[in-house]
């Protein structure tokens, strides 16, 4: 880390054991409040499920942690240093940019529609960014990205472009990519819901395989019932912009204790 980054912050609200936490944290579009008060601690290693109706904030939450939108308040830390601090709405300065720019390393996304070059064949999609950011050699990123080519089945398919791929390989492709740059926090925004139903099964399959994996922290916005079941560890239902039910899966999903996750559930099943 650079010298200028400054040290951890040291709030009283803090949990130090957490590797990602929300601190009063606030996002507004507008008029419209989409995360109020928003509390939320993550452990190393948690894997967590993140549901609700569309609009009560979900998403807003993955994409803070992208840096892709800036808290109207509120402080988000990872791994006990600030990735947006209290007064990111007013603006950031260069120390604290630094440290979001070396935080947000750690942190990979995988969207809900792939987001692949499209001129790009899928070698080059997965090594483009290594080389850039991490200062990797030509040999060394392709040598990275045929493994992961081969860990997510698609060894075969590193010549082709994205317009030669199935729903199903374009994402196990984007899952590829987001591993390339080694991050120890993937996120994943309804990954699964832009696929036909019978290429669901093969990205579910993947995200099964990193979940076994000690050192990595998984936050998955999802619909889908498998993920819920099988493979998150955690999930917390949303709405309105605030945690109604945080509990075990089987637990939430036999006995749910609020109105709107009983509503939720009745309606994800009626989907399935």
């Amino acid at each position: 880390m650079p010298d200028t980054v400054p040290p951890p912050s040291t709030s009283s609200d803090q949990d130090t054991a957490a590797l990602i936490q929300f601190i009063n944290v606030e996002k507004s579009f507008g008029p419209v409040e989409v995360l109020q008060d928003f509390q939320l601690s993550i452990q190393p290693g948690e894997r967590v499920a993140l549901i609700g109706p569309s609009g009560s904030g979900k998403s807003t939450i993955l994409r803070l942690l992208m840096t892709l939108e800036t808290p109207t308040g509120g402080t988000v830390l990872v791994d006990n240093n600030e990735l947006w601090p209290a007064t990111a709405a007013q603006g950031m300065n260069r120390q604290q940019r630094q440290q979001q720019e070396h935080l947000r390393l750690r942190i990979g996304m995988v969207f809900q529609h792939f987001n692949l070059f499209p001129h790009l064949s899928v070698r080059s999609n997965i090594t483009l960014t290594p080389k850039l950011v991490l200062g990797l050699s030509e040999a060394q990123a392709r040598e990275r990205a045929e493994d992961l080519l081969d860990q997510v089945g698609l060894a075969d398919k590193a010549a082709s472009y994205p317009s030669e791929l199935s729903g199903g390989q374009k994402q196990r492709v984007a899952i590829a990519r987001a591993l390339a740059m080694e991050p120890d926090i993937m996120l994943f925004d309804e990954a699964t819901s832009a696929l036909d139903p019978e290429l669901v099964g093969e990205v579910i399959q993947v995200i099964q395989q990193l979940a076994q994996r000690d050192d990595m922290t998984m936050l998955f916005v999802t619909h889908q019932m498998h993920l819920i079941e099988h493979i998150a560890g955690r999930v917390i239902m949303l709405d309105g912009g605030k945690i109604v039910e945080d509990s075990k899966p089987r637990e939430l999903l036999d006995n749910p204790q609020h109105p709107r996750t009983k509503a939720f559930l009745s309606a994800l099943e009626l989907s399935e």
